[in-house]
């Protein structure tokens, strides 16, 4: 018997590569009749002393967060139809950490993401969110690339 999906786990970051990955979870979870949840996860800022400017910025949190949630909404709206079963979640962390929490949290066997994020394919120092998400994962994720220009 073929593994079903029940629920399905998206994380975004309003990425070109994270619609991308929406539309791949969205046409699963119609498949598989699971549910879809849909999860932007606010950055922590590291503070470095050696990067102070000596002006002072302050940006509360709840502003970020309502920003998300109205970009979050948008970016679902499109996608709520068919009595497809959505929630999302907007939370504040490391975004792996929070990746894979979400996860173990609602029982998802599957996550869809972006292989890119909004810092685009430049190598990172660290190793990219997706890659963390795979090593550390409860279930199965997988990574959704820019279809390839097709050659003439």
């Amino acid at each position: 018997m073929p593994k079903t999906h029940q629920h399905i786990l998206v994380p975004v970051d309003f990425s070109h590569h994270a619609t991308l990955a929406l539309e791949e979870a969205v046409d699963l979870a119609h498949k598989y009749q699971a549910d879809l949840t849909v999860v932007y996860v606010i950055p922590q800022v590291v503070f470095h002393p050696e990067w102070a400017t000596g002006i002072e910025d302050t940006i509360e949190i709840s502003d970020i967060t309502e920003e998300a949630k109205t970009a979050l909404t948008g970016m679902i709206a499109p996608y709520r139809r068919d009595g497809l079963a959505i929630t999302e979640h907007i939370l504040a962390g490391g975004p792996y950490i929070e990746i894979v929490r979400m996860a173990e949290r609602i029982g998802a066997d599957l996550i869809v993401m972006g292989a890119h994020g909004a810092a685009g394919a430049k190598p990172v120092l660290m190793g990219s969110v997706a890659e963390k998400v795979m090593r550390q994962a409860p279930c199965s994720v997988l990574t959704v690339r820019e279809p390839a220009a097709s050659v003439a």
